[in-house]
């Protein structure tokens, strides 16, 4: 699991195989997807809000689970791209 927490803007530049926890005033830009596919689980169980915010110009799909744990998860896009969920479980607690 990797982790972003408040800090600049993270900018993950590897794959990703087992999800992703942004928390507490963190930011994951996602500029590109290989595949173009999201397949892995982002959650916020640190607290706090965590943006994923996808700054992608192509459109990209998101088939992971997103989840609310302990803190909020908000999902952002932005330019002439789109982001489409599917086949997504969206959690909600609290």
């Amino acid at each position: 699991m990797e982790h972003c927490r408040s800090a600049p803007p993270w900018r993950l530049a590897h794959s990703v195989e087992a999800g992703v926890n942004i928390a507490n005033g963190g930011t994951l830009h996602v500029v590109d997807v290989s595949n173009n596919t999201i397949a892995v689980a982002i959650d916020n169980a640190l607290g706090g809000v965590g943006t994923l915010e996808m700054d992608s110009g192509k459109v990209n799909v998101i088939s992971g689970q997103l989840a609310n744990d302990s803190g909020q998860l908000a999902l952002t896009q932005n330019g002439v791209g789109a982001t489409l969920l599917e086949n997504t479980v969206i959690v909600t607690r609290g």
